[in-house]
């Protein structure tokens, strides 16, 4: 074949034959509920006076700091918590129905979102229930 006969070849409308394929299907999707719980901002409350002494005894805990004296604190602390929970959808599950060259899916009754267009639709699909 010549390189002139290559190019019309190339230049050609191809041509097809469209089709359309229906298939009913009911489609699951599982979903995870994770609670959680979320600290916020801490509140301190001193509980009575603070003592100052000049006791050189170790206090507990790391030595941080070179004061000549102590001082100790009784407190509480109430830290508010939030408690909720998170969803996150797993990988969808799908269970084909008929197929069909013929639309099974107009006269359905429902679109995406929808509801019921007509009794008569949703009672001839078998799908929708």
């Amino acid at each position: 074949m010549s390189t002139s006969q290559d190019e019309n070849l190339l230049q050609q409308e191809v041509v097809t034959c469209p089709a359309v394929g229906y298939q009913e299907v009911t489609v699951c999707v599982p979903v995870t509920v994770t609670p959680f719980g979320n600290a916020g901002t801490a509140t301190t409350f001193c509980c009575g006076s603070p003592t100052v002494t000049t006791d050189m005894t170790p206090c507990a805990g790391t030595v941080n700091g070179s004061c000549m004296f102590k001082i100790t604190q009784e407190m509480c602390v109430a830290v508010p918590v939030e408690f909720g929970a998170t969803a996150v959808t797993g990988a969808p599950h799908v269970q084909c129905g008929d197929a069909s060259a013929v639309d099974i899916c107009t006269d359905c009754g429902f679109s995406a979102g929808g509801v019921a267009s007509s009794a008569t639709a949703k009672k001839n699909c078998t799908s929708c229930k």
